[in-house]
């Protein structure tokens, strides 16, 4: 949307020379040739399939589906397209030529509604009433490479978002912990190990 309010459709760059994709103009993609088997560590092809590549592409491009309101603030997708643009563009304008930073953008943000614990929902005209803790914001991005098979319109429902996964839902207690929010919290080791020191108390 430009700054008088106008939708604009910007046609996807082609060819063939991406790093995930051997066809960018290919309608095949995202699907997935093989599978790991987590019972003995091996890959295994999926039906019709042989272990190989496959065309990889970002399903949503800022964050957001192409129907439907994405987030309390945006009626439309291409409202808070626009914003996550203007904050780009805002930041690039400033970097001086040069500077490595211009070679990356801002795709997104994820959070949740007065920032309570991610109970698994996205925001929707539906839900808009649920108590707190669904996804707002660009509330459907995803990592193309880490989450490729699993970005909206392949394994998750209509208004899936990160907090699919990485919420508190199950959790057993109230309050959300670390693990709870990231898979990779609970295996991360220190770097140092820590060291008991006792305390001695001495009369004088």
């Amino acid at each position: 949307m430009d700054n008088q309010s106008q939708t604009k459709t910007v046609n996807a760059d082609t060819g063939n020379n991406w790093l995930l994709n051997k066809d960018s103009a290919s309608e095949t993609y995202n699907e997935s040739h093989m599978k790991y088997k987590t019972s003995n560590g091996d890959l295994k092809a999926t039906p019709n399939n042989t272990i190989s590549a496959s065309n990889t592409k970002m399903v949503n491009a800022f964050g957001v589906t192409y129907t439907g309101a994405p987030n309390p603030k945006n009626n439309t997708p291409e409202a808070s397209n626009s914003q996550v643009i203007s904050v780009n563009n805002s930041v690039l304008e400033k970097l001086i030529d040069g500077d490595m930073r211009k070679n990356y953008i801002f795709i997104g943000a994820t959070w949740t509604d007065d920032g309570s614990a991610p109970n698994g929902d996205s925001y929707s005209a539906e839900n808009s009433k649920k108590p707190k803790g669904f996804a707002i914001g660009t509330s459907q991005p995803a990592n193309s490479t880490m989450e490729t098979y699993a970005q909206y319109g392949s394994d998750f429902g209509e208004n899936a978002s990160c907090f699919s996964c990485h919420n508190n839902f199950s959790a057993t207690s109230s309050g959300l912990k670390p693990a709870n929010l990231s898979h990779i919290y609970q295996h991360i080791k220190p770097l140092t190990k820590q060291k008991k020191t006792t305390l001695r108390k001495e009369s004088l």
